[in-house]
């Protein structure tokens, strides 16, 4: 009982350094970024999309490193379900109205909603093979190229980081320091996983799922309460859809440095069913009026309720 307590302590502190490393990340970055004149949608679902998933990002690597591709993949896609049916519908609580970005249009909503999807649709037979990776990583390109296009997002960063001078290194100790929180957070999360894992007889994908997926996605539960303070719901609705796409181009990435096909448990079915239907119906609530009302939080809120008791029933 007494190492039970302790390891849920150390999982509580490792999720705390992962909040903070990230934040000194997404802070500094958050600057430079705006520095190169990126707009703030853009900035959100790119930028702020990939760094708020570097705790999902450093535990994926150590896990591939140790083995557990599994652990990887239900981390990743249990964080798409997170964001979707708890922080999404939190920010939608809490938050004030969730409106749907001015710049985002219904075939770029779509293509978002498919590329988060996929990786669910791909797990269906119980494995992810090389050629599923590569494809994972292709659309996430694909929504790169499609979302940013009016930006020229590629071009403004190699112009500003070329006029960028010893003013920003400051910033850059503080993303250097923010990574290396996060890299030694995350190996304490990886080591409280397998205990749980042990200790409840569950296997290393469920964890990854349930567990692990709430704390590396701390930092985009921070942002809910930052954005019911500052009112900028609509940038924190813009990071959390990054996030979950930036989960497919890693679930791609991490089953392609695998280097073999990854093998994962049963049940992944209700999985798929699940996160297809919530992504369903966060398209028709965000589409019906272009925000997200606070019923329609509480009925995603409640399917995260379901998802879990499943899953904890089946484990």
């Amino acid at each position: 009982m007494f190492d039970l307590v302790i390891q849920v302590a150390i999982f509580i502190v490792s999720a705390l350094a992962l909040w903070w490393g990230t934040g000194l990340v997404v802070a500094s970055i958050s600057s430079i970024a705006r520095s190169l004149n990126i707009s703030a949608f853009t900035l959100s679902f790119f930028v702020l999309g990939i760094l708020t998933s570097l705790p999902e990002t450093t535990i994926g690597l150590t896990s591939l490193y140790r083995g557990e591709a599994a652990f990887t993949v239900g981390n990743l896609i249990g964080g798409t379900l997170v964001v979707f049916l708890l922080v999404i519908p939190l920010l939608g609580l809490f938050g004030g109205t969730v409106n749907l970005p001015k710049v985002m249009h219904r075939k770029q909503l779509i293509l978002s909603l498919i590329t988060i999807l996929a990786p669910a649709l791909l797990i269906a037979d119980r494995s992810l093979h090389l050629w599923e990776g590569v494809l994972l990583v292709l659309l996430y390109g694909l929504l790169f190229v499609v979302l940013s296009s009016k930006e020229s997002l590629y071009e403004k960063i190699v112009n500003r980081l070329r006029n960028l001078t010893h003013k920003s290194e400051h910033r850059t100790l503080k993303v250097i320091a923010g990574i290396i929180i996060i890299l030694v957070a995350s190996q304490f999360m990886v080591n409280t996983a397998e205990y749980f894992a042990i200790a409840f007889n569950w296997s290393p994908f469920v964890v990854g799922l349930i567990i692990v997926a709430l704390g590396t996605n701390i930092p985009e539960l921070s942002l809910v309460l930052r954005a019911s303070l500052s009112g900028k719901s609509e940038v924190a609705l813009a990071d959390y859809i990054g996030s979950a796409a930036t989960n497919t181009l890693l679930i791609g990435l991490f089953t392609i440095f695998n280097g073999k096909s990854i093998v994962l448990p049963n049940h992944a079915l209700v999985r798929i069913v699940i996160l297809a239907a919530s992504l369903l119906l966060f398209y028709i609530f965000i589409r019906s009026q272009k925000k997200l009302t606070k019923v329609e939080a509480l009925v995603l809120l409640l399917i995260y309720v379901i998802f879990v008791v499943i899953e904890v029933g089946q484990a």
